[in-house]
């Protein structure tokens, strides 16, 4: 597994919910830089501002994470972080805004942020596929039951809906 810049980028706009001078707006919700830290050591990972402002240094840290023997685990820890929905209790369309925009380029990387039981999970597209194609097969040979697995559906952003069993 190895996340493309694109995906370092778009942790840095859902972490630090953009500058104030951006004319885009921003993902998600703003953090100050004591809550950008705190974020990362939720993450096991201590990260310090320091003098620096909090975008740049932001950036910087991620990219010297992305170089780390197990940067794949960390930034793992970091996409499931940002994307929880109880961060967005107050305002869930950002919450959603930010797992659309996550997924947007998590996709071509083969990954999705995906919500099973009110917590979020990076699954792999190949997986969500194979899940969708056995579930419906398992489904066409039996009957329609009660207490059977239940379904969730999930769409990312392109509308394909992704299928997991809980």
């Amino acid at each position: 597994m190895s996340f493309s810049p694109f995906v370092i980028k778009a942790l840095v706009d859902t972490i630090t919910g953009g500058t104030p001078n951006d004319e885009t707006p921003p993902v998600g919700i703003y953090r100050s830089g004591r809550k950008i830290e705190l974020l990362f050591l939720d993450c096991g990972l201590d990260m310090s501002l320091g003098a620096g402002s909090r975008v740049p240094s932001t950036i910087d840290f991620l990219r010297q994470v992305a170089q780390d023997y197990d940067a794949d685990e960390k930034l793992t820890r970091l996409l499931v972080r940002v994307a929880d929905p109880r961060d967005y209790l107050a305002a869930p369309e950002k919450g959603q805004a930010v797992i659309d925009h996550l997924n947007g380029v998590l996709e071509a990387d083969g990954f999705a942020i995906t919500i099973v039981d009110g917590k979020p999970q990076l699954i792999s597209r190949q997986l969500a596929v194979l899940s969708v194609s056995t579930c419906a097969e398992r489904r066409s040979h039996r009957p329609a039951r009660s207490s059977g697995a239940t379904i969730a559906r999930f769409l990312r952003p392109s509308r394909t809906p992704v299928l997991c069993l809980r």
